[in-house]
């Protein structure tokens, strides 16, 4: 099926969204597009949102589900900066004016860009009736900008995880459930800050490098001896480690 949905209202909002729906024996898709944009309430106060959204699910057998997520997002706002007490007294939709020392947020073209890219893929494969393996993985980019009014920053994020667990579900005579599994993130960050000259980067100030690298193993048991009683213990180990310059 299809929807469609397309909005306006104060501030120049306009708001429109498209979905698309199918339906196969073995397949789920669902496809959603969506745009927002406001000039907002105050002056320099102007947002943009853009979404594109893929989910689908496969259902390959009774005993395999392979799910599939993609997602692209592109958003933009403005920030006007904060007044002090006069000035919102004078005008409340006013953006933050200069001052003798540093220029204002409208000069400054004081904004937020921020565009990620992510892709997720799990898969559920039932050994037994009983006996469950589920597997993940992610990756994501992401592209931010931020021109300020005293600097302007610059990252580049790329992160990728892995989850795998082994279930034991038995809800017969008496809930009982085993969970094992081990989680890695690995995280890489490239930090720009720079000197902001009315929106335009200019003399470097501080440029970094950063990886972030996670590992956890864990194991948890449930049991529900009655409907009254609910037990639960866990046991988990984990790592973590951060690094500069990792070329």
């Amino acid at each position: 099926g299809r929807k469609i949905n397309i909005g306006t209202g104060g501030y120049s909002t306009i708001q429109e969204s498209v979905q698309y729906q199918a339906r196969t024996p073995g397949m789920k898709l669902g496809v959603t597009q969506s745009h927002f944009q406001s000039s907002g309430y105050r002056d320099h106060s102007g947002i943009r949102k853009d979404l594109i959204q893929v989910r689908a699910q496969l259902q390959s057998s009774a005993l395999l589900q392979t799910d599939l997520l993609v997602l692209y997002s592109d958003l933009n706002y403005k920030t006007p900066g904060g007044l002090t007490l006069a000035q919102l007294s004078v005008n409340p939709r006013q953006s933050r004016p200069a001052t003798p020392v540093l220029p204002s947020a409208r000069d400054q073209q004081a904004q937020v860009f921020n565009k990620t890219f992510l892709v997720g893929i799990s898969n559920r494969f039932f050994i037994t009736e009983k006996w469950k393996l589920v597997n993940a993985i992610t990756t994501s980019v992401t592209g931010f900008r931020n021109p300020f009014i005293t600097n302007y920053e610059k990252r580049k994020e790329t992160n990728l995880g892995w989850r795998s667990t082994f279930q034991y579900d038995n809800l017969q005579p008496r809930s009982f459930q085993w969970t094992a599994g081990v989680e890695w993130q690995l995280g890489r960050y490239e930090i720009d800050s720079s000197g902001n000259n009315r929106g335009v980067a200019d003399l470097q100030r501080v440029r970094d490098k950063v990886k972030a690298d996670q590992l956890f193993v864990f194991s948890q048991v449930r049991f529900r001896p009655t409907a009254r009683w609910d037990i639960e213990a866990g046991l988990s180990t984990n790592s973590c480690g951060y690094y500069r310059d990792w070329e």
